[in-house]
């Protein structure tokens, strides 16, 4: 009929997402996510592993300042000496209190592996600390009873190559049998060793 109008209806567009495409968004910002977390593991391991290095020369710092003012002798191999000449003293050991009083912070006694605790004392092992004194100890290796390896026979075996604090906290690092961890040796070195539970902590 003459002076109708028609009108073509526009097709109806949707907003938004469907709950399926909605789904599938998520599950891709998912997948990417736990690759990257996958991929900034050994990136975190290593930044913890450099910050133990980081706490390790700032407890030699006050360790040898320690050392310099009891007039500690810097041995060479060959040398029978005593934990107190070479200045692990008192008792052969080197405590918080008295790295503290030498300057150390106390958050560079603990490995970032290892967070502060008020139960724990510091996380750094004393790796010269089992050298037995006067007792027979059974030897790990020939499944008998020995005698003990006294501290002038290993000083003279080690020199100042002996290690003095450790840490056995960066498990992610490590690759069966060895575990892999940062040292500090008498001499003031710090490097990252690798070391088998086979082994002596004094013998790495």
């Amino acid at each position: 009929m003459k002076g109708n109008l028609t009108f073509a209806s526009k097709p109806f567009r949707r907003k938004g997402l469907t709950l399926m495409e909605l789904l599938i968004v998520i599950g891709i910002i998912a997948v990417l996510a736990g690759l990257i977390f996958v991929a900034m593991g050994p990136v975190r391991a290593r930044a913890r592993l450099v910050k133990c290095i980081s706490n390790l020369k700032n407890i030699n710092i006050a360790f040898q300042m320690y050392r310099q003012d009891h007039d500690a002798i810097d041995p060479s191999p060959g040398q029978h000496l005593h934990c107190y000449d070479v200045g692990l003293i008192p008792l052969c050991t080197f405590d918080q209190e008295l790295m503290i009083r030498y300057g150390c912070a106390k958050e560079n006694l603990f490995c970032p592996n290892r967070p502060f605790s008020p139960q724990l004392v510091m996380s750094y092992a004393f790796w010269y600390i089992d050298i037995a004194d006067n007792f027979v100890e059974y030897s790990r290796r020939s499944g008998q009873w020995v005698p003990p390896v006294t501290f002038p026979q290993v000083i003279a075996k080690r020199g100042d190559n002996l290690p003095v604090f450790g840490c056995d906290e960066h498990f992610e690092l490590w690759v069966y049998p060895f575990h892999v961890g940062p040292v500090l040796r008498l001499s003031g070195q710090v490097e990252v060793i690798r070391f088998t539970e086979d082994e002596y902590p004094w013998e790495h």
